[in-house]
């Protein structure tokens, strides 16, 4: 491996699905479990993560993410609130980090629960604070264990985790 040189690539979601499109991907329809072509809206599966990593070789960020596909508390964009203020930072097909702009209006956000289906009374803790004000603000969050796969080279990342866990694994 070599280090990435900055600047990184960034593509938007609505690119890569088109792209994706063209490529013939298909997904299976929630509703019908049918196959049909990938469209705007899609979590883009790991086929098409491979598909879209023999373009980008190294690091490459995904932008403008469906506001459907990330969590309640992120900022979808002025003026298209289907598109979000999200990224993901990714090598090759392995996601490495998400991140993105968060709602600090009161009311976008409790409407943002309701939308997900959950309850803002639940949420009373956490929304009190955004009555005071809220300066505009963002997060990200890095997977170590995934950026160890991608350092190392292993092929799953239960070689990179010190304590792996799956169905049948629950305890060291």
């Amino acid at each position: 491996h070599t280090v990435p040189e900055p600047p990184f690539k960034r593509v938007k979601y609505s690119e890569l699905i088109e792209r994706l499109q063209n490529e013939g991907l298909e997904v299976e329809d929630e509703r019908s479990g049918q196959k049909r072509l990938i469209e705007w809206g899609d979590d883009i599966p790991l086929e098409g993560m491979k598909l879209i990593a023999e373009r980008y070789k190294s690091l490459y960020f995904i932008t403008h993410w469906p506001t459907s596909l990330k969590p309640f508390y992120i900022m979808p964009l002025e003026g298209d609130e289907e598109v979000s203020h999200a990224f993901d930072l990714n090598y090759a097909e392995k996601e490495l980090a998400s991140g993105g702009q968060r709602i600090h209006l009161p009311d976008l956000l409790r409407r943002r629960l309701e939308e997900n289906g959950l309850t803002p009374e639940n949420f009373t803790f956490y929304l009190n604070a955004f009555e005071y004000g809220m300066p505009p603000h963002a997060g990200w969050g890095l997977g170590a264990e995934r950026f160890l796969m991608v350092l190392t080279g292993v092929k799953n990342v239960r070689e990179a985790v010190l304590f792996p866990r799956d169905k049948k694994r629950l305890v060291p």
